[in-house]
């Protein structure tokens, strides 16, 4: 699934027809959250502010409920326009995987998905809404083996802190599969330092983690006579401790991450210092800019206090 930046419009129609626009991205979205949405029987918790989100089905509408007030989502604040229909869509496709993988797909499904499918695509009577909505409507029918979603700007119209608590329900969703079987993938395209942080800090957990462990397994194994109900004691104490500053469902091994930059038109790889993220990014870069000239104009001031005139 791929997530556009145009999402926050969403919160404003009821069908893709009411945009008169050519994207089809952005249909299929519309498609697959007229579907996420209509799944929901009761209301939801979202990781900002301590609002639920509920659906109302005589109106079809999407409300956000606080402590003591209900507004509809399009009456909502810009940051809400953008990560709810995120959040819904994501939930539910990546939910919609770990369902349906409970039995691979058999011979005879294959043939008949294989069927239906070419008879949708060479129908010449179907817009390429119907065409979509029908291939959505087939596809659900069958077992899905991973979810690869592709997520335009998740920071959009957010605070950092949010931004943070949306990343890592992304993070949640890739990680619904258990192992059990190929692993979902998250592909972001952000122009926030903050998101770039965020990974960081969540591939610092797992590695502190880790190599404390492996710290302390060097300093006993050592030993003569090695204490291993001692080392289990340990081990989980500095995993609870980890998990204490950020939760283990949002760690990231560094070999399951790679960050491109994007600048004059020339893509690179982002190096990695000890397995972290190389903080010596173009985002971080502009931030240390503006970093720079503060200081240069807190250095005038110093300047002139400290100097004595005739």
């Amino acid at each position: 699934m791929y997530v556009p930046a145009e999402r926050n419009f969403i919160s404003y129609v009821k069908n893709a027809r009411e945009l008169k626009i050519a994207s089809e991205s952005l249909q299929e979205f519309i498609t697959e959250f007229n579907n996420a949405k209509r799944t929901l029987k009761e209301p939801i918790a979202l990781p900002i502010n301590n609002i639920h989100l509920k659906y109302q089905e005589k109106t079809d509408s999407l409300k956000l409920k606080g402590e003591n007030y209900e507004i509809d989502l399009s009456d909502g604040a810009s940051g809400f326009q953008s990560a709810v229909p995120l959040l819904l869509v994501s939930a539910y496709l990546a939910k919609s995987v770990v369902k349906k993988n409970e039995e691979p797909m058999s011979e005879k499904e294959r043939e008949n998905f294989s069927k239906e499918m070419k008879h949708i695509l060479e129908n010449a009577d179907f817009s390429d809404e119907q065409r979509r909505l029908a291939i959505s409507l087939l596809s659900s029918k069958f077992n899905k083996k991973v979810f690869i979603n592709i997520v335009e700007e998740p920071e959009q119209n957010l605070f950092p802190n949010s931004q943070w608590e949306i990343l890592k329900k992304l993070l949640e969703f890739n990680e619904l599969d258990g192992g059990e079987i190929p692993p979902n993938q998250l592909i972001l395209t952000t122009h926030s330092p903050y998101i770039v942080n965020y990974l960081s800090i969540s591939i610092k957990a797992y590695q502190t983690l880790k190599t404390t462990i492996q710290i302390v397994e060097d300093k006993e194994l050592s030993k003569k006579i090695p204490r291993r109900d001692l080392l289990r004691e340990i081990y989980n104490e500095i995993y609870d401790k980890v998990d204490e500053i950020i939760q283990h469902t949002y760690w990231l091994d560094n070999n399951e991450l790679s960050i491109y930059q994007i600048k004059d038109g020339i893509v690179t790889l982002l190096p990695e210092i000890y397995g972290i993220p190389s903080d010596d990014n173009y985002l971080n870069n502009m931030l240390a800019q503006s970093n720079e000239m503060i200081d240069k104009l807190l250095e005038i001031e110093d300047e002139y206090a400290n100097r004595e005139f005739l």
